[in-house]
């Protein structure tokens, strides 16, 4: 269930930067009822391994995509599901 309300938090962050609302951490905490510190690694989530082109715009105090065709991955894997595809690929080769 985790995972799911993070993917949430992510996809509501996702479309509003895309549709220029600037959000912030303070958004994202209050909309899902978090910790301030909570949704600051999640943005730092999708910037840093999502490869989001995230950048902060201090007048308007949130985030914006420096690159506007930024889409999230449509698929999510787990470190153990990619390590059995990697075991799979392998043994059948």
């Amino acid at each position: 269930m985790g995972d799911r309300l993070k993917f949430e938090r992510f996809i509501w962050f996702h479309r509003r930067v895309r549709y220029g609302r600037f959000p912030n951490a303070k958004d994202l905490a209050e909309r899902f009822e978090i910790s301030s510190r909570t949704s600051q690694r999640d943005i730092e989530f999708v910037r840093e391994r999502l490869n989001a082109p995230l950048e902060y715009n201090a007048a308007t105090r949130g985030y914006y995509y420096t690159d506007s065709a930024y889409e999230l991955p449509s698929r999510w894997f787990s470190e153990e599901n990619v390590m059995a595809l990697a075991l799979a690929v392998r043994l059948a080769s």
